[in-house]
């Protein structure tokens, strides 16, 4: 009798072959950050220097531009000051194969200094690996929490693995 031990390595590749769902919202009813799909955009930078370990990086997935985060810990956008309070809600995005933690947090301008909330989505319902999610936040979720929707400036994202976003925008459901 002979015993034989056989290794096999292999790796999963966490980029996704299809771009995320293209936006049907008419650009009226848009505050685009972040979309190949509108033609204006408010987004001034994707990659501020925040101290974050996270590795930003704009990549092109079937022919549209994502915004990738390897080895997320957080990961911030900035935008100029933007009054979002007539939006109802604040889209994105998302992709993942390995993540297990994932908030969103919006960034204004407050009294004190900034205000921030985070939107936990690994814990919402609509949490999935493997596929594009297109997640639709209540903007009051964040006015409620104390947040001036008026002072709308930066996006931050926390979490682990490797996160894919598009299509970051403010819409009005009309």
């Amino acid at each position: 009798v002979t015993t034989s031990t056989v290794s096999i390595a292999f790796s999963i590749n966490p980029t996704p072959t299809t771009a995320a769902p293209t936006p049907t919202w008419e650009s009226d009813d848009v505050i685009s950050v972040y979309s190949d799909a509108y033609t204006t955009n408010i987004a001034s930078n994707l990659n501020p220097g925040w101290g974050q370990g996270t590795a930003m990086s704009e990549i092109e997935i079937a022919g549209n531009n994502t915004m990738e985060y390897a080895n997320l810990d957080y990961q911030g956008l900035e935008y100029p000051e933007t009054d979002v309070s007539a939006m109802g809600y604040l889209h994105i995005d998302y992709f993942t194969i390995d993540a297990t933690a994932l908030e969103f947090f919006l960034i204004t301008n407050g009294v004190d200094g900034t205000d921030e909330t985070a939107y936990d989505i690994a814990a919402s319902e609509s949490f999935a690996t493997g596929q594009w999610v297109s997640l639709d936040m209540p903007l009051t979720f964040y006015s409620d929490a104390g947040q001036d929707l008026t002072k709308a400036f930066q996006f931050k994202t926390e979490g682990n693995g490797t996160v894919y976003l598009d299509n970051l925008y403010f819409f009005n459901s009309g």
